[in-house]
């Protein structure tokens, strides 16, 4: 019984020492819990919808061809020329304005080449078996007093007459171009090409 009692009494003794830190222990543990608690994130994940536009290419049942054009580069005719012009019949006349330039006529046509001043000439006359001359060549000047002295104002001309199929040239020369003014360059001289078809 001495021997229950002595533990008891000892355990009394003790038991502040045991219980108080306990306690204290017990506290900081709850103050610590208290103040380390951890805080709740919600963390909202947005989910993102990327919307795919899908472009089909149609293709169509027919191909429209373009309208070709009415006129084209290889259908358009041709501007008209000597070697198109129709052949001239009857009796035509060629003037200054013609120079260089080729005739086309039908044989019995009358050539007449009226040039404008009084200086031209024709001295040299072109093929007989196709043109043949018919007279000799006229000069007519102007009205007195419608010119100055030495202006060979007037006309000179020659009459030529088509007898055969192919070409002459018809030539003309002059060496003074008016009021005693030599003539230079290619203002002294004048040539037209008659082509005679059947």
């Amino acid at each position: 019984m001495s021997t229950t009692r002595n533990v008891i009494r000892r355990l009394s003794i003790l038991a502040p020492t045991v219980v108080l830190p306990a306690v204290m222990l017990a506290g900081c543990g709850s103050a610590k819990s208290a103040k380390s608690a951890p805080t709740t994130t919600v963390a909202t994940t947005v989910t993102t919808v990327t919307t795919v536009t899908t472009t089909v290419a149609t293709t169509p049942s027919s191909t429209t061809t373009p309208a070709s054009p009415t006129t084209t580069a290889a259908t358009r005719s041709p501007s008209t020329t000597a070697a198109t012009r129709p052949a001239a019949s009857g009796t035509i006349q060629l003037t200054d304005k013609d120079d260089g330039t080729t005739t086309v006529v039908t044989k019995a046509t009358t050539i007449v080449v009226v040039l404008t001043s009084t200086y031209w000439g024709f001295p040299n006359p072109p093929n007989a078996a196709v043109l043949q001359q018919v007279g000799a060549v006229t000069v007519v000047p102007s009205p007195l007093g419608s010119c100055v002295p030495g202006g060979g104002c007037g006309t000179a001309s020659a009459t030529y007459k088509a007898v055969g199929t192919g070409q002459a040239k018809i030539t003309a020369s002059r060496t003074t171009c008016g009021e005693g003014l030599l003539c230079t360059g290619t203002r002294g001289m004048y040539s037209v090409t008659v082509s005679v078809v059947g």
